[in-house]
């Protein structure tokens, strides 16, 4: 689809999908035509496998999800730079890079407000409950149709990615590498 959302992301529980899903839902009841889910990093058997599958039946959005698969960088970096926004609902990260990629590209981002991600999107994403489908659906309606809220979020955006730099992270990977090493 010419506009859509975008999720990038496994099956597993953490990662919310089912709720992003039920959100989605919500979203296409209130305002038909509001824009569908692209997934990236679930292949088509897991999919069709998966309660997420049948869920999405159900609520009615078998024609408004997109299944990419599991695709190449540059794939995934066409797919998140012509999104309308990244939906990261994760219920727990270790760190989160998907969010800081989506930032660099000037993507604004929808992030569940639970472990790392606050920290690491700081002001720069639409954070919201990843435990309220109606927090989530509220948060990916103000990203569709808020155009000022979208690009303050992507000038943001720019800015958080800049507190993150792959040198400086490198460097304390080898570090920690190093105390590991020496005890």
């Amino acid at each position: 689809p010419q506009d859509y959302l975008l999720y990038i992301g496994s099956l597993d529980p953490r990662k919310n999908l089912n709720r992003l899903i039920d959100a989605i839902a919500r979203c296409k009841r209130e305002t038909p035509d509001f824009p569908d889910l692209t997934i990236a990093g679930i292949s088509q058997k897991q999919w069709f496998s998966s309660k997420h599958a049948i869920s999405a039946e159900e609520l009615g959005l078998t024609d408004h999800i997109h299944l990419c698969g599991v695709v190449e960088r540059n794939i995934l970096c066409r797919l998140m730079k012509n999104a309308l926004a990244l939906c990261y609902p994760t219920l727990y990260e270790g760190f989160g890079l998907p969010p800081l990629e989506a930032m660099s590209l000037g993507v604004p981002v929808l992030a569940g407000k639970r472990s790392s991600i606050p920290e690491v999107t700081g002001q720069a994403a639409c954070l919201v409950d990843p435990l309220s489908i109606d927090d989530i659906a509220d948060g990916l309606s103000k990203l569709v149709f808020d155009n000022n809220f979208r690009q303050h979020l992507s000038k943001l955006g720019y800015e958080q990615v800049k507190k993150f730099p792959w040198r400086k992270a490198a460097a304390k990977y080898m570090d920690l590498y190093r105390e590991v090493l020496s005890s």
